[in-house]
């Protein structure tokens, strides 16, 4: 690596550099108080939540990958599995993709990103829930897709409403009820 060779300027080329940014009409110094705006800007401010703790640990190699095999966010899981295994007070909150999981008033709500919520009396029942609703949605877009690639011609969303009666008739069909 080598090192870098810093110039300092001596007073004479400080003055010339100085009297030349004053000389540009486009480009005018800053005055103190925009000097200050701009230092209070980059300033984060309090942390909301709690503190977290940066760490650096060994895991053994597959407990890595069974985290990460869960796809974004694996970091937040294990620190969800630590609370649970020492037996902490829950987080705040966990995040799938679409849905919002967070403890409210001893009941875990389980929030869409679109607004919609329910309740669950368990975070596994609400993640259970979020998982179920994102493979439902998962399962009728493809099941739309399917319906287009078979009927070229047709609108979307005709397609996708004889989609749907197409997979409850299937479901009737398979419980024994009738229409």
């Amino acid at each position: 690596m080598t090192k870098r060779n810093i110039v300092i300027p001596t007073e004479e080329d400080d003055r010339e550099i100085i009297a030349a940014a004053l000389a540009d009409a486009d480009n005018p110094p800053l005055t103190d108080e925009e000097l200050f705006e701009l230092r209070t800007r980059r300033t984060r401010g309090a942390q909301k939540g709690p503190t977290k703790k940066r760490v650096s640990m060994r895991l053994d190699a597959d407990v890595v990958e069974a985290l990460k095999a869960g796809g974004n966010g694996w970091t937040t899981r294990a620190n969800a599995i630590l609370r649970q295994g020492l037996k902490l007070k829950a987080g705040k909150v966990y995040r799938t993709k679409s849905y919002t999981v967070k403890k409210s008033s001893g009941a875990w709500e389980l929030t869409s990103r679109r607004g919609a919520s329910s309740v669950h009396p368990t975070k596994a029942d609400a993640m259970s829930a979020a998982k179920a609703k994102t493979s439902a949605v998962v399962s009728a877009k493809s099941a739309t897709a399917s319906a287009l690639r078979q009927n070229p011609g047709k609108s979307p969303k005709s397609t996708a409403a004889s989609a749907t009666v197409e997979r409850q008739n299937k479901k009737r069909a398979s419980t024994g009820r009738k229409g």
